[in-house]
């Protein structure tokens, strides 16, 4: 089923993850331009202040590209704008399923080791899939932190004229539906709207298009190299200082209150 239509269905409340029965939706401007609709219940961050403090009490530096937090009962996400560019997606036939897991477990055992918090990828949720009908990329896995619960982490990449937005959930294994993780990747696409001739089908010949195509980024996001594009899609993810994948930033959030709070 096409991302747009789900996402409609989840727009009339057949299935949601922005709101609880009878919620009404919200909406919040982005820095970007665009806008997040979300439950009126649900807890939404658009303060650049108190973005910088979550940006640099999970990752170690301030994050320009945060641009949102959005959360309500048992997750979180965390909305990331890119402005690079237009993003082509003739490299996905390029993307070896097999090939990415295997580098990406291999990155996160260098990783444990280097950091000293063992992280251990355990499986897909959902393969690294695109719509293009949608302009949409998605992927979830399921991934332990040491002693920790076990996270989903799914990504989310809803391309524009410009650039992206980057929305990642993040999730305790056992409250997470699995068996609707398609719905929930297109409920929280869904959720994102650019602004006035931004989306990804304004594009007109002289826009800049991106140096990275869209596989070259799901697997950027994973740490795992892809293509000439590779070391483009580097450098973003190094500005951001997520060293595995964006889970990560949310059990460091967890850790690093859990030491504050002994130390108090």
């Amino acid at each position: 089923m096409n991302l747009k239509i789900i996402a409609t269905l989840a727009a009339a409340g057949i299935f949601s993850v922005t709101a609880s029965a009878g919620a009404h939706a919200a909406e919040h401007m982005l820095p970007n331009g665009g806008t997040l609709s979300a439950g009126d219940g649900d807890e939404v961050i658009t303060d650049r202040a108190t973005l910088e403090e979550i940006s640099i009490e999970s990752q170690g530096s301030a994050d320009p590209t945060l641009e949102a937090f959005w959360a309500r009962d048992g997750h979180s996400v965390y909305l990331n704008h890119e402005s690079i560019g237009y993003v082509k997606m003739d490299d996905w036939d390029e993307l070896d399923v097999d090939d990415l897991w295997e580098s990406y477990v291999e990155g996160a055992r260098a990783q444990s080791e280097q950091f000293g918090i063992e992280v251990r990828p355990l499986r897909w949720i959902v393969q690294p899939t695109l719509d293009q009908q949608a302009a949409v990329a998605y992927y979830a896995l399921e991934v332990q932190f040491g002693q920790e619960t076990p996270l989903v982490n799914m990504v989310v990449m809803d391309f524009g004229r410009y650039g992206y937005e980057e929305l990642t959930l993040v999730q305790d294994s056992a409250s997470f539906p699995v068996e609707a993780a398609q719905e929930m990747a297109a409920s929280i696409a869904g959720a994102h709207s650019f602004g006035a001739q931004a989306s990804y089908f304004d594009f007109q010949e002289g826009d800049q298009v991106a140096a990275v195509g869209a596989a070259g980024l799901v697997a950027a996001a994973l740490g795992v190299k892809f293509g000439k594009g590779f070391l483009f899609a580097a450098l973003l993810l190094f500005k951001k200082f997520w060293f595995v994948l964006l889970a990560v930033p949310a059990i460091l959030w967890r850790w690093l209150r859990g030491g504050k709070d002994q130390q108090a």
